[in-house]
Protein backbone atom coordinates (compact mmCIF):
# COMPACT_ATOMS: atom_id res chain seq x y z
CA UNK A 1 0.00 0.00 0.00
CA UNK A 2 1.27 3.43 -0.94
CA UNK A 3 1.95 6.27 1.45
CA UNK A 4 0.42 9.24 -0.37
CA UNK A 5 2.12 11.79 1.84
CA UNK A 6 5.62 10.42 1.23
CA UNK A 7 5.25 9.20 -2.35
CA UNK A 8 3.99 12.55 -3.70
CA UNK A 9 6.60 14.78 -2.02
CA UNK A 10 9.46 15.76 -4.37
CA UNK A 11 13.03 16.31 -3.20
CA UNK A 12 14.62 19.72 -3.80
CA UNK A 13 17.67 19.55 -6.08
CA UNK A 14 18.64 23.16 -6.80
CA UNK A 15 16.76 26.39 -7.40
CA UNK A 16 13.49 25.52 -9.14
CA UNK A 17 14.50 21.88 -9.76
CA UNK A 18 13.04 18.88 -7.92
CA UNK A 19 13.04 15.11 -8.38
CA UNK A 20 11.00 12.12 -7.25
CA UNK A 21 10.82 8.35 -7.66
CA UNK A 22 7.51 7.45 -9.30
CA UNK A 23 6.28 4.53 -7.22
CA UNK A 24 4.54 1.42 -8.68
CA UNK A 25 2.03 1.44 -5.80
CA UNK A 26 0.09 3.95 -7.96
CA UNK A 27 -0.14 1.77 -11.07
CA UNK A 28 -3.22 1.82 -13.28
CA UNK A 29 -2.27 1.57 -16.98
CA UNK A 30 0.92 3.38 -15.92
CA UNK A 31 1.31 5.87 -13.07
CA UNK A 32 -2.14 7.11 -12.04
CA UNK A 33 -2.82 10.58 -13.43
CA UNK A 34 -4.05 12.00 -10.14
CA UNK A 35 -0.88 10.71 -8.51
CA UNK A 36 1.25 12.56 -11.09
CA UNK A 37 -0.83 15.71 -10.62
CA UNK A 38 -0.39 15.48 -6.86
CA UNK A 39 3.38 15.45 -7.31
CA UNK A 40 3.26 18.57 -9.48
CA UNK A 41 0.96 20.33 -7.03
CA UNK A 42 3.22 19.56 -4.09
CA UNK A 43 6.29 20.73 -5.99
CA UNK A 44 4.55 24.08 -6.38
CA UNK A 45 3.74 24.03 -2.67
CA UNK A 46 7.43 23.60 -1.88
CA UNK A 47 8.43 26.40 -4.24
CA UNK A 48 5.69 28.99 -3.70
CA UNK A 49 5.54 31.56 -0.93
CA UNK A 50 1.74 31.37 -0.67
CA UNK A 51 -0.48 29.50 1.78
CA UNK A 52 -2.87 27.32 -0.21
CA UNK A 53 -3.56 25.96 -3.70
CA UNK A 54 -6.43 27.60 -5.62
CA UNK A 55 -6.70 25.61 -8.85
CA UNK A 56 -4.89 23.03 -10.94
CA UNK A 57 -5.04 22.67 -14.72
CA UNK A 58 -2.87 19.84 -16.04
CA UNK A 59 -2.22 17.92 -19.27
CA UNK A 60 -0.98 14.34 -19.49
CA UNK A 61 1.28 14.30 -22.54
CA UNK A 62 3.08 10.98 -22.23
CA UNK A 63 2.99 8.01 -19.86
CA UNK A 64 6.11 8.05 -17.66
CA UNK A 65 7.82 4.92 -16.41
CA UNK A 66 8.09 4.10 -12.74
CA UNK A 67 11.40 5.45 -11.55
CA UNK A 68 13.21 8.75 -11.27
CA UNK A 69 11.55 11.86 -12.71
CA UNK A 70 12.60 15.51 -12.77
CA UNK A 71 10.32 18.46 -11.99
CA UNK A 72 10.74 22.13 -12.85
CA UNK A 73 8.66 24.90 -11.28
CA UNK A 74 8.50 28.39 -12.81
CA UNK A 75 6.58 31.40 -11.50
CA UNK A 76 4.65 33.07 -14.33
CA UNK A 77 2.75 35.62 -12.22
CA UNK A 78 3.62 36.75 -8.70
CA UNK A 79 1.24 39.07 -6.85
CA UNK A 80 0.76 40.11 -3.26
CA UNK A 81 -2.25 37.86 -2.73
CA UNK A 82 -2.00 35.23 -5.49
CA UNK A 83 0.61 33.70 -7.78
CA UNK A 84 0.60 31.39 -10.80
CA UNK A 85 3.16 28.68 -11.55
CA UNK A 86 3.98 26.46 -14.48
CA UNK A 87 5.25 23.04 -13.44
CA UNK A 88 6.60 20.25 -15.64
CA UNK A 89 7.55 16.62 -15.05
CA UNK A 90 10.17 15.06 -17.34
CA UNK A 91 11.95 11.75 -17.81
CA UNK A 92 15.02 11.42 -20.07
CA UNK A 93 14.42 14.99 -21.26
CA UNK A 94 10.91 14.06 -22.46
CA UNK A 95 8.05 16.22 -21.20
CA UNK A 96 5.50 13.87 -19.59
CA UNK A 97 3.05 16.05 -17.65
CA UNK A 98 2.64 19.79 -17.23
CA UNK A 99 0.27 22.06 -15.35
CA UNK A 100 -0.63 25.60 -14.42
CA UNK A 101 -1.31 26.09 -10.72
CA UNK A 102 -2.75 29.12 -8.94
CA UNK A 103 -1.91 29.59 -5.25
CA UNK A 104 -2.85 32.33 -2.80
CA UNK A 105 -2.61 33.56 0.77
CA UNK A 106 -5.64 32.84 2.89
CA UNK A 107 -7.83 35.87 3.41
CA UNK A 108 -11.24 36.84 4.74
CA UNK A 109 -14.43 37.73 2.91
CA UNK A 110 -17.49 35.90 1.64
CA UNK A 111 -18.21 32.47 3.05
CA UNK A 112 -21.04 30.32 1.76
CA UNK A 113 -21.88 26.97 0.21
CA UNK A 114 -24.95 27.12 -1.99
CA UNK A 115 -24.50 23.68 -3.50
CA UNK A 116 -26.28 21.03 -1.42
CA UNK A 117 -24.84 17.64 -0.68
CA UNK A 118 -25.62 14.95 -3.28
CA UNK A 119 -28.97 13.28 -2.70
CA UNK A 120 -27.23 9.91 -2.27
CA UNK A 121 -24.73 11.30 0.27
CA UNK A 122 -24.76 9.06 3.34
CA UNK A 123 -23.00 9.53 6.66
CA UNK A 124 -19.94 7.33 6.93
CA UNK A 125 -21.49 5.14 9.61
CA UNK A 126 -24.36 4.27 7.23
CA UNK A 127 -22.14 3.31 4.30
CA UNK A 128 -21.85 -0.32 3.29
CA UNK A 129 -18.89 -2.64 2.68
CA UNK A 130 -16.26 -2.01 0.02
CA UNK A 131 -17.72 -2.17 -3.51
CA UNK A 132 -15.97 -4.12 -6.28
CA UNK A 133 -12.72 -2.46 -7.35
CA UNK A 134 -10.20 -2.99 -10.10
CA UNK A 135 -7.21 -5.33 -9.90
CA UNK A 136 -4.64 -2.60 -10.43
CA UNK A 137 -2.28 -1.75 -7.56
CA UNK A 138 -3.78 1.73 -7.32
CA UNK A 139 -6.89 0.38 -5.57
CA UNK A 140 -4.83 -1.09 -2.73
CA UNK A 141 -4.12 2.46 -1.54
CA UNK A 142 -7.74 3.12 -0.65
CA UNK A 143 -10.10 1.93 2.04
CA UNK A 144 -13.59 2.26 0.56
CA UNK A 145 -17.08 2.31 2.06
CA UNK A 146 -19.93 1.71 -0.38
CA UNK A 147 -22.86 4.02 -1.08
CA UNK A 148 -25.92 3.26 -3.21
CA UNK A 149 -25.21 4.75 -6.63
CA UNK A 150 -27.77 5.98 -9.11
CA UNK A 151 -28.08 7.76 -12.47
CA UNK A 152 -24.50 7.03 -13.46
CA UNK A 153 -22.91 8.37 -10.28
CA UNK A 154 -19.97 6.55 -8.70
CA UNK A 155 -19.91 7.81 -5.15
CA UNK A 156 -18.20 6.35 -2.10
CA UNK A 157 -16.27 7.18 1.04
CA UNK A 158 -12.49 6.87 0.72
CA UNK A 159 -9.60 6.83 3.14
CA UNK A 160 -6.01 6.67 1.93
CA UNK A 161 -3.68 4.03 3.33
CA UNK A 162 -1.24 5.28 5.99
CA UNK A 163 -3.62 8.16 6.55
CA UNK A 164 -2.60 11.05 8.80
CA UNK A 165 -3.45 14.63 9.63
CA UNK A 166 -2.90 16.48 6.36
CA UNK A 167 -1.81 19.79 7.86
CA UNK A 168 -0.01 20.87 4.68
CA UNK A 169 -2.83 22.22 2.44
CA UNK A 170 -0.99 21.03 -0.68
CA UNK A 171 -0.83 17.48 0.71
CA UNK A 172 -4.47 17.71 1.80
CA UNK A 173 -5.46 18.84 -1.70
CA UNK A 174 -3.54 15.93 -3.24
CA UNK A 175 -6.22 13.56 -1.98
CA UNK A 176 -8.92 15.45 -3.89
CA UNK A 177 -6.80 15.53 -7.05
CA UNK A 178 -6.50 11.75 -7.03
CA UNK A 179 -10.19 11.13 -6.38
CA UNK A 180 -11.39 13.62 -9.02
CA UNK A 181 -8.97 12.25 -11.61
CA UNK A 182 -9.61 8.58 -10.88
CA UNK A 183 -13.31 8.03 -10.19
CA UNK A 184 -14.90 9.35 -13.40
CA UNK A 185 -13.96 6.31 -15.49
CA UNK A 186 -15.37 3.82 -12.94
CA UNK A 187 -18.59 5.84 -13.10
CA UNK A 188 -18.82 4.81 -16.76
CA UNK A 189 -17.13 1.43 -16.54
CA UNK A 190 -19.35 0.07 -13.77
CA UNK A 191 -22.52 1.46 -15.32
CA UNK A 192 -22.96 -1.52 -17.64
CA UNK A 193 -23.58 -5.12 -16.66
CA UNK A 194 -21.05 -6.24 -19.29
CA UNK A 195 -17.88 -4.14 -19.00
CA UNK A 196 -16.87 -2.32 -22.19
CA UNK A 197 -13.57 -3.43 -23.69
CA UNK A 198 -11.83 -0.08 -23.32
CA UNK A 199 -9.34 1.77 -21.25
CA UNK A 200 -9.58 5.54 -20.95
CA UNK A 201 -6.31 7.39 -20.23
CA UNK A 202 -6.89 10.94 -19.06
CA UNK A 203 -5.88 13.78 -21.36
CA UNK A 204 -6.28 16.55 -18.81
CA UNK A 205 -7.47 17.44 -15.33
CA UNK A 206 -8.92 20.66 -13.92
CA UNK A 207 -9.67 21.08 -10.22
CA UNK A 208 -10.80 23.98 -8.02
CA UNK A 209 -9.93 23.79 -4.32
CA UNK A 210 -12.66 25.32 -2.14
CA UNK A 211 -11.80 24.31 1.41
CA UNK A 212 -9.24 22.29 3.32
CA UNK A 213 -10.11 19.65 5.87
CA UNK A 214 -6.86 18.16 7.21
CA UNK A 215 -8.51 16.34 10.13
CA UNK A 216 -11.04 14.55 7.91
CA UNK A 217 -9.55 11.13 7.30
CA UNK A 218 -12.54 9.99 5.22
CA UNK A 219 -13.56 11.88 2.07
CA UNK A 220 -16.75 11.44 0.04
CA UNK A 221 -16.24 11.52 -3.74
CA UNK A 222 -19.27 11.97 -6.01
CA UNK A 223 -18.22 11.21 -9.60
CA UNK A 224 -20.28 11.27 -12.78
CA UNK A 225 -19.34 10.29 -16.33
CA UNK A 226 -21.42 12.97 -18.06
CA UNK A 227 -20.81 12.24 -21.74
CA UNK A 228 -19.14 9.76 -24.09
CA UNK A 229 -18.87 10.45 -27.82
CA UNK A 230 -16.34 10.54 -30.66
CA UNK A 231 -13.91 8.34 -28.73
CA UNK A 232 -13.88 10.68 -25.73
CA UNK A 233 -15.30 10.33 -22.21
CA UNK A 234 -15.94 13.48 -20.20
CA UNK A 235 -16.76 13.58 -16.53
CA UNK A 236 -16.78 15.54 -13.34
CA UNK A 237 -16.45 14.91 -9.64
CA UNK A 238 -16.77 16.64 -6.29
CA UNK A 239 -15.11 15.83 -2.97
CA UNK A 240 -16.80 16.44 0.39
CA UNK A 241 -15.70 15.95 3.99
CA UNK A 242 -17.65 14.10 6.67
CA UNK A 243 -19.46 17.31 7.68
CA UNK A 244 -20.87 17.80 4.19
CA UNK A 245 -18.50 20.63 3.26
CA UNK A 246 -17.45 20.86 -0.37
CA UNK A 247 -13.66 20.60 -0.57
CA UNK A 248 -12.93 20.43 -4.31
CA UNK A 249 -14.60 20.07 -7.69
CA UNK A 250 -13.37 19.44 -11.20
CA UNK A 251 -13.34 17.26 -14.26
CA UNK A 252 -11.39 15.81 -17.14
CA UNK A 253 -11.56 14.36 -20.64
CA UNK A 254 -10.30 10.85 -21.37
CA UNK A 255 -9.44 9.14 -24.64
CA UNK A 256 -10.98 5.73 -25.30
CA UNK A 257 -8.71 2.92 -26.42
CA UNK A 258 -9.91 -0.59 -27.24
CA UNK A 259 -8.30 -3.51 -25.43
CA UNK A 260 -8.37 -7.23 -26.19
CA UNK A 261 -10.06 -8.31 -22.94
CA UNK A 262 -11.81 -6.73 -19.97
CA UNK A 263 -9.84 -5.80 -16.87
Amino acid sequence: MGNLNLQTLPRPVRGNQYEIELHPDWEVWGPNGGYLSSILLRAVGLHANKDVPVSYCGHYLRVPAFGLAQITVDCVKDGKQAAAFQVQLRQSDNLMTQALVWVCNQGSGLSHQLLPKPTHWLPLEQAGPRPPAGKMRFWQNLEIRGVKNSDGHYSHWYRFAADMDWEDPFADAARSLILIDSMQWPARYYKDVTPPLYVAPSLDLYVQFHRFSPRSHWLFSDALSMSAAHGLVGGGAMVWNDEGQLLASGGSQSLLRAVASPY
